[in-house]
């Protein structure tokens, strides 16, 4: 069972570029770990129709919507969605400073 488990992966820096609803593609320049002889990986064994593995960090940058079919036990990266504007920060507000009183 030991053997089953283990497999053996590079470090790649690469570009991710899914589909966007705005036309545009989102992509995202990172460094990934690839596996070597993924068709004989426990990853497949485990789950033949597996095609890909995808931490959530790259996710999390590339916002896509994702279809989870658990009826097949399916999941599919449908497209990213439209960049959100980015939220203006709170700004501090001014506090207010009341003069200082004079002595009499």
């Amino acid at each position: 069972m030991k053997n089953l488990l283990r497999f053996d992966y590079f470090d790649k820096f690469l570009r991710i570029e899914l589909p966007s609803t705005s036309g545009a593609p989102r992509s995202l320049e990172t460094w990934v770990s690839c596996v070597q002889d993924w068709n004989l990986s426990p990853f497949v064994v485990l789950n033949p129709t597996r095609t890909v593995l995808i931490g959530r960090d790259i996710l999390l940058e590339l916002k896509p919507q994702v279809l989870l079919d658990f009826e097949t036990r399916q999941t599919e990266i449908v497209t990213a969605k439209k960049p959100m504007p980015a939220r203006p920060s709170k700004l501090p507000q001014k506090k207010s400073v009341s003069p200082k009183r004079r002595r009499a």
